[in-house]
């Protein structure tokens, strides 16, 4: 999160994913996470646990940035002009989301893009 509208802080670290994680488990962790933040703007770094189309499972850790559309402009503005600068600190990034709206932000259509954009 960013904390007085000048620094990006760590707001919450989450466990380490067990080597057998389900993807409905993951799902839950996900919309706990959610709850936590509600409509406020985050950065959130998830390792998402899925099963690909050929039945493997899969983990990919993904970078969402989340800012309603609710939010005051100058909120939005802020985070969208830290984003750029804070993806280039991380290394392994598979994939970006970029949510706007709560029915983006669910984890079965994320999952439903990775599977889509992901190769064996």
């Amino acid at each position: 999160m960013i904390k007085d509208k000048k620094k990006i802080v760590v707001e919450k670290l989450g466990d380490k994913l067990p080597p057998n994680c389900s993807q409905s488990r993951n799902e839950d962790i996900f919309n706990d996470m959610k709850k936590a933040f509600g409509k406020e703007p985050r950065y959130i770094l998830f390792d998402f646990c899925f099963t690909r189309s050929n039945q493997t499972v899969a983990q990919k850790l993904a970078f969402i940035s989340w800012c309603s559309d609710d939010v005051a402009i100058g909120k939005k503005m802020i985070y969208a002009s830290s984003k750029d600068a804070l993806k280039k600190r991380f290394t392994g990034l598979n994939t970006e989301f970029q949510c706007t709206d709560t029915t983006e932000l669910q984890h079965c259509e994320l999952v439903k893009e990775m599977v889509h954009k992901d190769r064996v």
